[in-house]
């Protein structure tokens, strides 16, 4: 077990997570090497209370109230020097440049016969008294093209109220996830280039602690696609937070996740006859370099990546951050080789399977939903529709827009909530007014109202 202790100091705030049983020597260590500090210039105190702290007692932290959640204060006149890890770039990916996937079938004649997708690498098994086929090895190569190239948050408020939920509800100890729903778009940007836009988030019944979080089982989910559906969206992607990280993007179990979900949601109908996946994982994690404020990164697992997972030759439970683990062959079966950098290995760099996508936020965003002020799901706490109307049309910029406008009813989340606790039917028929920017029926206004 572990706990958490942030430390709030002028220049920005520190997450420090130590054992249960950590002594006061080994977090005013931790706080040295984060912060550049040293030991005997450290001024600790607990917060809210600013009970200072006897930094020449070595007695375990419980012993002296430091806990799980607990915040400190750092008072110190020696320069706080924060280290860069939270957007420190992996060597690889400073000198990759990624092409867009139709750009780079356009440089390579439109042959996909050799990408990862088109081929299979299964173990063999062997069959006794007959020669055995031995697979072919696998080279590990980044791959140098991107299926989505650019990830949009268009509802700048949708991704606000996430964070928000995440940094000052769950105070960052209980991390969220969500999946993100929007559509595709051709970008201009890039040579052939394809950018994901995100217009809302539905966060589904989920389980988290300090380090993860994990989906629950949803049925409610088929409902959201369809809503989404009947306006034009669609399930681009999924998103996560987590807390900073020292050396790295994404740990190898969440690699696997990820590359699991790509795979169940492969697009067919390219015209070359290549079905890959456009599913682009988001993470938020605070940026230790700003303050402490949230900053997004965008990913996509790499064919091979979707490849090897989609074969079984990835262990399931990963317990490296840094390395990706090969299940462990047994003497009936025959795996392929997997060669890192020429070499035969069980085990892997992430930096092999991680493709970077740009992300960013329009400067005066245009989202599809006109309002974001309704309850979100599965948060603990039951929505109010009738507070919900009153505080919309409250909000709303044009007075002359009452409860009949279909503007007070341009909210994701409102319309989920009438999908699950009236019926389908009138959610899709609310869909149907917004996508012609027409008044909400009458009847359904008076049931919805009442």
């Amino acid at each position: 077990m572990s706990i958490v202790v942030r430390i709030f100091c002028p220049t920005g705030i520190i997450r420090v997570t130590l054992p249960t049983d950590s002594m006061l020597s080994d977090l005013m260590s931790e706080i040295a090497e984060r912060t550049g500090v040293p030991i005997e210039k450290q001024c600790l105190s607990i917060a809210p209370s600013d009970t200072s702290i006897d930094p020449n007692v070595n007695v375990k932290l419980d012993k002296i109230g430091i806990v799980h959640g607990t915040i400190l204060n750092l008072n110190s006149d020696y320069p706080v020097e924060f280290q860069d890890t939270s957007k420190e770039i992996p060597e690889f990916m400073q000198d990759v440049k990624f092409k867009s996937f139709d750009s780079f079938l356009s440089e390579r004649g439109y042959n996909v016969s050799d990408l990862p997708l088109k081929n299979e690498y299964l173990p063999v098994k062997i069959e006794v008294g007959k020669m055995n086929k031995i697979p072919q090895s696998i080279a590990l190569k980044r791959q140098p093209y991107r299926h989505v190239d650019h990830l949009e948050i268009m509802n700048t408020e949708e991704i606000r109220n996430f964070v928000n939920f995440w940094m000052h509800d769950c105070e960052m100890l209980t991390q969220r996830c969500g999946w993100m729903y929007g559509y595709y778009i051709e970008d201009v940007h890039y040579p052939m280039g394809i950018r994901a836009v995100c217009e809302a988030i539905y966060e589904p019944i989920q389980t988290g602690d300090i380090e993860s979080v994990r989906i629950e089982p949803d049925n409610f989910l088929s409902v959201v696609d369809t809503i989404a559906e009947r306006l034009g969206l669609e399930r681009i992607g999924f998103i996560f937070s987590h807390l900073p990280r020292d050396n790295f993007f994404l740990t190898a179990q969440e690699i696997y996740d990820i590359a699991k979900i790509q795979n169940s949601r492969i697009d067919t109908g390219h015209y070359t006859g290549y079905n890959a996946s456009h599913h682009v994982t988001c993470t938020i994690s605070p940026d230790v370099n700003n303050n402490g404020e949230c900053s997004l990164n965008a990913f996509m697992v790499s064919d091979m990546g979707m490849a090897l997972v989609r074969d079984g030759l990835i262990d399931p439970k990963q317990d490296d951050n840094l390395k990706i683990h090969l299940v462990n062959p047994n003497e009936y079966v025959i795996f392929p080789g997997v060669l890192e950098e020429g070499t035969e290995t069980t085990s892997f760099d992430t930096s092999w399977v991680l493709v970077r996508v740009n992300e960013s936020a329009p400067i005066t965003p245009n989202s599809f939903f006109k309002n974001s002020l309704f309850q979100r799901e599965n948060r603990g706490k039951a929505p109010n529709i009738q507070a919900y109307f009153m505080k919309a049309n409250g909000a709303n910029d044009n007075p002359k827009d009452g409860f009949d406008s279909h503007v007070l009813y341009s909210d994701f989340h409102l319309l989920l909530h009438i999908a699950k606790n009236v019926d389908i039917d009138t959610a899709l028929a609310i869909c149907d007014s917004l996508m012609k920017e027409e008044p909400v029926d009458n009847l359904i206004r008076q049931i919805l109202t009442a």
